[in-house]
């Protein structure tokens, strides 16, 4: 009897010593669990703290916003912007801050990014108009991000104010506009004054040159003036005379007046060949024979061919020249000009002081048409110039 007690108290004694040992464990355990719980935690918190910062601290504004295209999130660069408190959007619908009813293609494209998954791999932005809280407007640009979370998904927008970017771009068109129609004005002038210029050349120096050669005829009856001196005079006269006549054409062709800006073209290009002992065909549609363009349009296409011709001659080195005039349509006409000289490469063509390609440039865009140049070395270069005739 007495054995079995002692048995009996030998494992009620062991389950004592060993219950405790396995409490102590336990507990060691869950304390070291819930520091570490306490760390992950203090970690979360402290990121969260610092993501929450740092968007808090954006210069744009940031909205999350629901598939239904409710708002979610409003971070304090949004409200600035809007004018609106936090608590004021969350739930409300994002299309509330945009003056836009969504009625354009552009816009529908935009709603349907926001409000459908179809694009939920997508980043698309646009340039809207925002609306703030007391009804005024201004220039929004919005970058969407698709964000899947399991089964659902939101969209991050981005929002950009750009006022001031719009404002000043408005300003540089506004400057480029006007410095477009001062170099337009300039150019009116310039005309006028080579017209003028051409004009006095051939009354006053063209005069006192025609009468100079009449006096050295007569003087070539005089038997007292050696035959070989008045030879001599005469031909200097002729060479005056000549270049005079070539610079009252550059300044201003009188076969514009006479012959028409067809017949200028062409004369212009015989010219230069004849001087250069190049090969130059001009090729003008038969449509355009019976067209009688503006006087402006007419000077400036005849100027583009003029400083077109004159830049290969200078440094093409080209050996043959096709000018090719056709009609469009019933308001442009088409001009290409086709050398096979060395050519110029396009880093060159974008270097500054091509003064003589910006200015043909400057007069096309005046008359709302493009110039192109296609070129390469070795390989020449190709002009192509559309004008507006009305």
């Amino acid at each position: 009897m007495d054995l079995v007690c002692y048995g009996e108290h030998s494992a009620c004694e062991a389950d004592k010593t060993s219950n405790p040992i396995r409490s102590i464990t336990d507990e060691i355990r869950e304390a070291v669990d819930f520091n570490q719980r306490l760390c992950d935690r203090r970690q979360l918190n402290d990121s969260s703290i610092r993501s929450q910062a740092v968007i808090d601290h954006m210069l744009d504004g940031l909205a999350v916003v629901s598939s239904e295209g409710h708002i979610e999130f409003f971070n304090k660069a949004a409200e600035r912007m809007f004018n609106y408190r936090a608590d004021e959007v969350i739930g409300q619908s994002v299309f509330n801050l945009l003056t836009c009813r969504f009625t354009g293609e552009h816009d529908c494209n935009l709603q349907n990014c926001l409000v459908s998954k179809a694009h939920a791999a997508a980043e698309l932005g646009w340039e809207v108009t925002g609306l703030r809280k007391d009804r005024s407007s201004f220039p929004l640009e919005l970058v969407v991000s698709k964000i899947e979370l399991g089964t659902k998904w939101v969209s991050s927008v981005l929002l950009r104010d750009i006022s001031k970017r719009k404002a000043i771009e408005e300003e540089l068109r506004d400057m480029s506009k006007r410095l477009r129609q001062l170099a337009a004005h300039q150019e009116s002038v310039r005309e006028n004054e080579r017209t003028r210029i051409a004009r006095e050349l051939h009354d006053e120096l063209g005069g006192l040159l025609t009468a100079a050669r009449f006096d050295v005829n007569r003087l070539s009856r005089w038997s007292c003036i050696p035959a070989d001196s008045v030879d001599k005079l005469r031909e200097s006269l002729d060479a005056a005379i000549g270049s005079t006549r070539s610079i009252i054409a550059d300044l201003r062709p009188p076969v514009i007046d006479h012959l028409g800006l067809w017949g200028a073209v062409e004369w212009y290009a015989d010219e230069l060949a004849n001087r250069r002992g190049l090969r130059c065909q001009v090729v003008i549609e038969p449509e355009l024979q019976d067209l009688h363009p503006a006087h402006d349009v007419s000077i400036a296409l005849f100027r583009i061919v003029q400083e077109a011709l004159s830049n290969v001659v200078k440094h093409a080195q080209a050996h043959s020249i096709m000018v090719c005039l056709r009609r469009l349509s019933v308001s442009q006409i088409e001009v290409k000009i086709i050398d096979d000289g060395n050519g110029v490469c396009s880093e060159d063509l974008a270097k500054p002081g091509h003064w003589g390609i910006l200015g043909m440039r400057e007069r096309v865009h005046s008359h709302g048409g493009e110039l192109t140049l296609k070129s390469e070395l070795g390989r020449g270069t190709t002009l192509h110039a559309t004008l507006r005739i009305g």
